[in-house]
């Protein structure tokens, strides 16, 4: 059975969720990937988050399972949470539709959390871009590069997986109401993978299943700057909500220098050529703005350096013995 049967006699075993804005071009790929899965009962849920282009218009003509259009972008997590709510699987499974994948996806990742009922959400190998580059699990979240989340630096479980493809017990998922709607795009998934293991469960990583990720083809608009406020807004979010609220203080002080100091670096480049770009302009002025847009939001005006050396510059200091000893940066985070 596959999407878009319906009927009394019609039990899904995964609901699909995808949330879909301006693909039309990816589209066809996308679908011709679900139309393959077979060997496991699903239905099809799309949200689509008020596309400019044809893409609603694609979803009608497909046929494909529920399509919902809404007329503003709500963003990632909250378009999920509406999908969501409208799904009747045991399973739910996340997809973007910038995906694509052979035909024992869906039936390999319900294999396996069947297999592993200690794990709440699972994820398959993930290969990103035209280079198909390995996305893996992560086992460190944002922020740790400068304060510890969670102890120690070696041999912990999987901290949180790419969004773009995750199954999660949709009981799992309702107890944790859904992804939080305080992030708009970027660091959905890693909320809802930490807050899942704080509720007590553990995350789930499959080779057997893969997809290829075409990557931010909803936002090929962007420009690199604007991609960077948003991505690191969304780790700013995810600080005010899982540090203390003391170290995010620090957390943010210490990016806007250490930003300021680098563009600072890029430009004497045009003297010194050989001195390293460690992060591009714009990806840096992202970063910067964003700390002073947060500091200067919660009431610090002078944005200065007090608080930021002792325990941040201990953590630099843990982490470039540890880089040494492992041969490695010890950390996967952003």
């Amino acid at each position: 059975m596959t999407a878009g049967m319906s009927g009394a006699s019609f039990d899904p075993q995964i609901s699909v969720s995808v949330v879909t804005y301006n693909n039309e071009h990816c589209l066809p790929g996308f679908l011709d990937s679900l139309r393959q899965q077979t060997d496991v009962r699903w239905e099809l849920v799309f949200f689509d988050n008020a596309s400019q282009d044809g893409t609603a218009a694609l979803l009608q003509q497909a046929a494909m399972g529920t399509l919902i259009v809404n007329d503003e972008n709500i963003g990632f997590g909250r378009a999920h949470n509406r999908s969501a709510a409208q799904c009747q699987g045991a399973y739910l499974l996340i997809l973007n539709p910038d995906l694509e994948f052979g035909p024992g996806l869906f039936a390999e990742l319900l294999r396996y959390l069947e297999n592993h009922p200690e794990q709440a959400l699972a994820g398959p190998r993930i290969l990103e871009g035209a280079a198909r580059q390995p996305f893996p699990p992560r086992h460190f979240y944002p922020g740790e590069g400068m304060i510890a989340l969670e102890p120690g630096l070696r041999g912990r479980s999987i901290a949180w997986l790419n969004g773009c493809c995750l199954m999660i017990r949709r009981e799992v998922f309702e107890q944790l109401g859904g992804f939080d709607a305080d992030y708009f795009l970027y660091q959905d998934e890693t909320d809802l993978c930490f807050r899942a293991r704080q509720a007590g469960y553990q995350i789930g990583y499959t080779e057997t299943a893969s997809v290829q990720h075409l990557h931010r083809q909803s936002q090929r608009e962007l420009s690199e700057y604007e991609y960077a406020r948003r991505l690191f807004k969304g780790s700013a979010v995810f600080w005010g909500k899982h540090y203390p609220q003391r170290d995010v203080l620090r957390m943010v002080r210490f990016q806007y220098w250490i930003s300021r100091a680098l563009l600072g670096l890029n430009r004497l480049r045009k003297y010194w050529p050989n001195l390293p770009a460690i992060l591009s302009d714009a990806r840096l002025r992202g970063r910067n703005e964003i700390c002073r847009e947060w500091l200067e939001k919660h009431g610090h005006r002078r944005i200065g350096l007090s608080g930021v050396p002792g325990k941040i510059a201990l953590r630099q200091c843990r982490l470039a013995v540890a880089w040494i000893l492992l041969g490695r940066f010890p950390l996967d985070d952003y």
